[in-house]
């Protein structure tokens, strides 16, 4: 008889007499039933074991995840310290004469659209941009342009947090950088406002001025940006200054809906002028896009309103970066510097464009 039958049998309930077999295969019994016993405690055993260690293992990871936790709650503190104190010292900046900008309707309004400077300590870098605002003056009174839209693009410093080969060409901190580059924008706007009626824009975010704190990668942190700094130099040397800013920006400029964004979070640009307005339930006329250092027009589909007729377009802006990275090299990427310029009509919109090299 099998012990696993004998053993069944026991189970219901009979007694040893009631069942066929000798004393023999009963001690036999007992002996296979002590080795089930102990077979099962040892199951119990590992199961508890490793019961225990996936605890212990638990235990541990969320010890790590705490301490990383806290790690970066104490250094986004004192990130948003040392912000908080860089726009604090801001503050106490002194202001530039700014001549007061009187807008007047007119049948055509112009665009100068710069961005991508990528100014890297270089002090040779600051007086290129003081002659790029000489040309923008020297358009100016070029074209009689009575108003003017300003728009910077962002990446207006090269960072430090992309690659390591990038700072091998870095001569000052990010600090640095975009303070050296607030300051002549301000003059430079400063001055330019005494020859045209004066609107400036910039944005408040693009991937090079972000500060890629905590380990993060691209975008992760988007508020975290030197372009913030930037703006409020600006805002606090030219506290007069006709100013918008954002992460993008949407506006109106001679009744046409404008778009502007550095372009480092949008994929296709063309397509994503449709997605803003849809999301946002508004209209978009035209787009503008930094990040590509190269000029671009391009038309997406007419519009048809009333007597006006016209083409729905997304511009890319050319960069004001004269040095080359060999990433740039490699990739076939960027042009020639220069900063764009863009007539708005009222009734054909941006019908006419182009670049002036600098």
């Amino acid at each position: 008889m099998k012990f696993e039958y004998i053993h069944e049998l026991r189970e219901s309930g009979l007694e040893w007499n009631e069942i066929d077999i000798t004393d023999t295969q009963r001690k036999k019994y007992y002996g296979w039933l002590e080795g089930i016993q102990a077979a099962q405690e040892q199951d119990d055993l590992e199961r508890s074991a490793k019961t225990l260690q996936a605890i212990r293992r638990a235990r541990k990871e969320l010890g790590i995840e705490r301490s990383i936790n806290n790690e970066q709650i104490r250094d986004i503190a004192i990130h948003k310290l040392m912000t908080d104190e860089i726009k604090d010292a801001i503050k106490s900046l002194p202001q530039l004469e700014l001549s007061k900008s009187r807008f007047t309707k007119g049948k055509q309004e112009y665009i100068v659209a710069v961005g991508d400077l990528h100014y890297t300590g270089e002090k040779q870098e600051l007086e290129d941009l003081f002659r790029t605002f000489e040309k923008i003056e020297h358009t100016v009174e070029k074209e009689g342009i009575k108003n003017l839209h300003l728009f910077e693009m962002g990446d207006v410093i090269e960072g430090a947090s992309l690659r390591t080969s990038q700072l091998m060409g870095i001569k000052s901190g990010m600090i640095n950088q975009v303070i050296d580059v607030a300051e002549v924008y301000a003059q430079a706007i400063a001055r330019l406002s005494k020859k045209v009626n004066l609107k400036f824009y910039s944005v408040d975010s693009s991937n090079h001025t972000q500060l890629r704190n905590l380990g993060t990668k691209q975008n992760q942190l988007v508020d975290e940006d030197l372009m913030l700094v930037f703006n409020k130099y600006i805002r606090t040397r030219l506290p007069k200054l006709d100013m918008t800013t954002g992460i993008d920006i949407v506006t109106e400029i001679n009744g046409f809906d404008i778009f502007i964004s550095h372009g480092h979070l949008v994929g296709k640009k063309e397509g994503y002028i449709d997605k803003v307005a849809s999301t946002r339930h508004c209209n978009i006329d035209y787009g503008f896009f930094g990040h590509y250092h190269h000029k671009r027009d391009i038309d997406l589909h007419r519009i048809a309103q009333g007597a006006r007729e016209y083409d729905k377009k997304a511009f890319y802006v050319p960069a004001l970066k004269k040095h080359t990275s060999n990433f740039e090299t490699d990739k076939f990427l960027s042009s020639v510097p220069g900063f764009a310029v863009y007539v708005v009509d009222e009734y054909d919109g941006i019908y006419k464009s182009w670049k002036v090299k600098v």
